[in-house]
């Protein structure tokens, strides 16, 4: 058995990576496979190689870090990147020159290049001239890969079709190539970003997409570098990580805001930008009205925001930053504190503690005894008005009652005072999606699971959503996720504190295989 303690130190200290539990048997294999291709006759001899020698030190990285990855990989922040933050930042006062995006752990260029096509579909060719999108890896090998552009079928596996044939070439079967005028938009260099000096090519970067890399990282290091790559962005800059990243970091160091179904991160914007110009508010261009450019007639690279109170007005309290998810407090308010009635102490209105009366409301909404548990909420809520689970509760019971208006008020109340309300934003998707209104609801049930991965039932109405609107391959993967959760033994974990769920594992898997099926069907013609 391999002592791999030594290993492990030597990783952590000079690139930060972290090889415990079920990465240590890959830790393991890429040792032993290096050892013999340098015919090295110990663990211990090898270790001395590896402390001496930078280019066998890479090489062990890059066997050991997975690469994987593939175009339009979370596909809502290309979106959001395209409509929302581009046109921003292009728009700000005194805005002069280039707009620099960094892919952080670029791996071999896939989502480099995913940028580059959809500011492109976007705005037509001609923005290469206005976008620099540089990417860095610390595996030499990939940089290398990511620079010859060439990629085989696999990493397309969720991109359409028409755009791999519009923006890349088949070199060879199988094996397609970025076109070259997009293709020089880019640049990868190699880059340790535990490193003591990045190159200066990252210096005054507007945006930074870091995700699905820090899973490597003990959470030391993910703050060491969360904080080195906040310090090379510009004022009002953005930095993307992938959802179960999001809550990695403090909200200290970059405020965490909230847009169109995602969460992201803006470094703060100097006070007289902030007097001129909101940086969020208004952010959605005129182009979004308009719908995909006309063949032949590319659009101007960045067009001007639309005016406050336009077709783009976006709500204030959803755009503002997040000062981080609020614990409620339990413990009953004193009397003559908050906003309990003048004269009215919390023993007075229920002889139940906060805690206790919430629980026993969650279980008179399990039995549908809904007006009861109203009156139980009503009391908790004016003992702990900050209890955000007990308005996101009420907001599910009052949409049951088909209390719409009032329902929609008490979810968006939960998710004003926690902005990572699971419950609030499951419950504004369900009432959306009866309300008829598919778009809205796709936008809350793929918020739900932004904020909780493994939440079923989103995936399941998000699913069914994208059924019922005509998306059918989409709504497969989806029941497919469902599946793989459900295999994990993960049908207590959705996360949901509160809503009473009337189905069981079995019902749902087998629902799930019944749709599809189905949609297989419905696929093929049949």
């Amino acid at each position: 058995m391999m002592d791999l303690a030594p290993f492990r130190q030597l990783l952590e200290k000079k690139c930060g990576l972290v090889f415990e539990n079920e990465k240590a048997a890959l830790l393991e294999s890429g040792i032993r496979a290096r050892m013999e291709a340098r015919a090295m006759p110990s663990a211990e001899s090898y270790l001395s190689l590896l402390a001496e020698e930078r280019r066998e030190f890479g090489q062990l990285i890059d066997r050991i870090t997975i690469n994987e990855t593939y175009f339009y990989r979370e596909p809502v922040h290309f979106s959001l990147l395209a409509d929302r933050v581009v046109p921003e930042l292009q728009a700000r006062p005194g805005r002069h020159g280039t707009i620099t995006i960094l892919s952080a752990g670029c791996s071999t260029g896939e989502e480099a290049y995913s940028i580059l096509v959809s500011l492109a579909e976007r705005y037509g060719r001609e923005v290469v001239r206005d976008v620099a999108v540089l990417g860095v890896d610390i595996d030499s090998s990939a940089v290398f890969r990511a620079r010859e552009g060439c990629f085989g079928r696999r990493s397309f596996r969720d991109f359409p079709e028409e755009l791999l044939r519009k923006y890349f070439e088949e070199t060879a079967p199988g094996v397609w190539r970025v076109r070259e005028w997009l293709r020089g938009a880019a640049s990868f260099l190699p880059c340790n970003l535990l490193s003591p000096e990045y190159p200066p090519a990252l210096a005054d970067v507007d945006v930074i997409m870091y995700r699905n890399v820090s899973i490597y990282f003990s959470q030391e290091v993910r703050s060491r570098i969360f904080t080195r790559l906040a310090g090379i962005l510009t004022d009002g800059g953005y930095l993307f990580t992938s959802p179960c990243e999001t809550f990695f970091y403090s909200r200290g160091v970059l405020d965490l805001i909230h847009l169109d179904g995602a969460f992201l991160f803006r470094k703060g914007v100097p006070r007289q930008q902030r007097e001129s110009r909101c940086p969020v508010r208004g952010m959605r261009t005129a182009l979004a009205a308009h719908g995909p450019c006309p063949a032949g007639r590319p659009r101007h690279a960045f067009p001007p925001p639309a005016p406050t109170g336009g077709v783009g007005k976006v709500d204030e309290a959803a755009a503002a930053p997040f000062p981080g998810a609020i614990t409620p407090t339990l413990s009953p308010t004193r009397h003559g504190e908050g906003d309990t009635p003048a004269g009215a102490s919390w023993g007075e209105l229920s002889p139940l503690s906060p805690a206790d009366g919430f629980q026993k409301a969650v279980r008179l909404a399990a039995s549908r005894e809904y007006e009861d548990a109203l009156r139980e909420l009503d009391g908790v809520i004016v003992a702990s008005p900050g209890l955000g689970a007990a308005h996101a509760l009420k907001g599910n019971i009052l949409m049951n009652l088909s209390r719409f208006d009032e329902a929609r008020a008490s979810l968006c109340e939960a998710q004003r005072i926690d902005r990572f309300s699971l419950d609030a934003s499951f419950s504004l998707g369900l009432m959306e999606r009866m309300a008829g209104d598919f778009p809205a609801a796709l936008r809350s049930f793929r918020e739900a699971i932004y904020i909780h991965p493994a939440c079923w039932p989103a995936h399941y109405f998000l699913a069914e959503t994208l059924r019922e609107g005509g998306e059918g391959e989409h709504a497969r993967r989806e029941f497919q996720v469902i599946l793989k959760i459900l295999q994990k033994g993960d049908f207590p974990a959705h996360g949901l504190s509160s809503l009473p769920l009337s189905f069981s594992a079995r019902e749902l898997e087998t629902l799930c295989r019944r749709r599809i099926r189905m949609l297989k069907r419905a696929g093929n013609g049949d």
